[in-house]
């Protein structure tokens, strides 16, 4: 067969008509985006038949795919830019203290580098060999504690009524980085249930400081005992 028609090319095609028709189908058939049981054959045929015209005009002939594709693959994937993205979950625990995963990109094992305080879409592109390219985007997982908005976290603490309308002192909680953090609960934080904690949140990239850890006081649903329903009357009444 042809390798014009192959192309879906005229004869008369220009170099740059040529070039772009072969990334066209290219990148239609390549294995790795094309999943269909004739996609490999059908990348090799575009391939050799681009490898027979370009630079140089080519009249009406058959050819052996095979042994020119065998001669010339490797020279021709080198030369074929292929762009991709993937998702990779990690743990807030990984994000703050940084990572590492090995990518298997083509057929070889990439280490990839995840750095301390990434942030959740963040980017991180690898190349391989044969011109390859691969987005990495960074998804933070979930976390069973803690939530996260960019390098603050949020830790949903609860506390009886009681607490919130008397107070309470030295509250604790453990940290995104195990250690433990000690809080007061002022009198009247119903008002304001809300509790800052500077430099206890993610740590930020290329940076040696970390966002904020918020703690949100919310009510338990506790029955209270009479005496602490006298003694919450008494403050809310002074």
């Amino acid at each position: 067969m042809n390798p014009y028609d192959i192309l879906n090319i005229p004869r008369t095609a220009s170099q740059d008509d040529i070039k772009s028709a072969y990334r066209k189908l290219a990148k239609e058939y390549h294995p790795d985006i094309n999943k269909s049981d004739d996609a490999v054959e059908k990348f090799k045929e575009i391939s050799t038949a681009y490898e027979l015209i370009k630079d140089k005009p080519v009249d009406d002939y058959t050819f052996d795919m095979r042994s020119s594709f065998n001669d010339n693959f490797s020279d021709i994937f080198r030369s074929f830019n292929m762009n991709y993205s993937i998702h990779l979950g990690i743990s807030l625990e990984e994000a703050f203290n940084g990572t590492q995963r090995e990518i298997n990109l083509n057929g070889n094992n990439i280490s990839l580098n995840i750095p301390a305080g990434v942030q959740n879409n963040s980017v991180i592109r690898l190349q391989a060999e044969n011109s390859i390219n691969l987005d990495v985007i960074i998804i933070l997982n979930p976390h069973p504690v803690f939530q996260f908005r960019n390098s603050d976290l949020f830790y949903n603490y609860e506390v009886d009524f009681h607490n919130l309308i008397c107070g309470k002192s030295n509250n604790k909680i453990i940290g995104i980085d195990n250690t433990e953090i000690y809080f007061d609960i002022l009198p009247n934080s119903h008002v304001n249930p809300y509790i800052i904690i500077p430099d206890n949140g993610l740590k930020i990239y290329n940076n040696n400081s970390r966002g904020n850890l918020i703690i949100n006081l919310s009510q338990n649903n506790r029955v209270y005992t009479m005496e602490e329903i006298d003694k919450i009357k008494s403050i809310r009444s002074d």
